[in-house]
């Protein structure tokens, strides 16, 4: 056990250093871009699984996913950001069929922005 006191020594160095993670926060520059990730989620029953009513209802839930998206920025516009835009977004579909329940859609989507953050207002 005395070979491992050197090294338990060290560890307790290392996180008894409140400065050293302090050296590690970098803050975002004021009015500088920032990435912003949203999620969405809809979940339907299915009422007929044909392939034709399938294809109709995932086209459906994705252009609505699509617009919620572009609506992001408007949002983002009115409260805290100067510029914004759409700089990815991904959009997965998936039915679920258990016994004794009727299947369900599950359409997710991820859309990541880039914003330009508006200035803080001055301290009083």
């Amino acid at each position: 056990m005395p070979h491992l006191k050197p090294a338990l020594l060290v560890l307790a160095a290392l996180t008894a250093s409140p400065a050293f993670a302090d050296d590690l926060t970098v803050a975002a520059p004021p009015g500088g871009p920032v990435a912003v990730n949203v999620s969405y989620a809809i979940n339907e029953t299915i009422l007929s699984t044909e392939p034709e009513a399938l294809a109709a209802l995932d086209s459906t839930h994705r252009k609505t996913l699509m617009l919620r998206a572009e609506g992001e920025c408007a949002e983002f516009l009115a409260t805290i950001a100067t510029d914004c835009a759409v700089s990815g977004i991904s959009i997965s579909t998936q039915v679920n069929s258990y016994p004794g329940q009727p299947p369900t859609l599950y359409v997710n989507s991820n859309v990541t922005l880039q914003i330009t953050l508006r200035d803080a207002p001055a301290a009083p």
